[in-house]
């Protein structure tokens, strides 16, 4: 019995494989990601870690803008925390 691959175009029976390889490829660098990550987190003490946690969650927020941030805190923590966070306008006037 012929095998459909029989009648394929070599070049399509090679980008096949090409993407069977990257599939492949992917899927360990995502393993190797994730055990890195595991490395370095393993390796921090807690004031590191929460330096981490803060440098990283600060640049995810300084790309949205006010109105993205401050529908993300009430949806997440209500109004009230959302007025607890707001700097001091005081504050910001005498800087």
């Amino acid at each position: 019995m012929c095998s459909p691959d029989m009648f394929k175009d070599p070049c399509t029976i090679a980008l096949q494989t090409d993407k069977q390889l990257m599939a492949i490829h992917n899927k360990d660098l995502e393993g190797l990601i994730e055990n890195y990550a595991w490395h370095i987190i393993d390796g921090l003490d807690h004031k590191s870690a929460d330096q981490m946690l803060f440098d990283l969650l600060t640049r995810e927020y300084e790309k949205m803008t006010w109105d993205e941030v401050t529908e993300e805190v009430v949806d997440l923590y209500g109004e009230d925390t959302l007025i607890d966070l707001l700097p001091d306008a005081a504050q910001d006037q005498s800087a």
